[in-house]
């Protein structure tokens, strides 16, 4: 994983859940299992993404911060 940022997302009966959107490294393939597992270990359940996305690059402002809005 290069980069990665979690937002939160609509959801009919909690109001929000959070995804994670993932940047891969070149060359290697997102394992999604581990990764959820992983979550699984070090967090609450309410915490652990409800979705996984991959994508091209996340998106940020002049001074670096992620840019949540473009995200979800």
């Amino acid at each position: 994983m290069l980069d990665c940022a979690v937002v939160g997302i609509p959801h009919t009966f909690l109001g929000e859940v959070p995804a994670v959107f993932v940047v891969e490294r070149d060359g290697h393939t997102l394992d999604r299992a581990a990764l959820l597992a992983h979550c699984g270990v070090h967090l609450s359940a309410y915490k652990i993404p409800a979705a996984i996305h991959v994508v091209d690059q996340i998106p940020r402002t002049g001074s670096g911060k992620v840019r949540r809005r473009s995200l979800g």
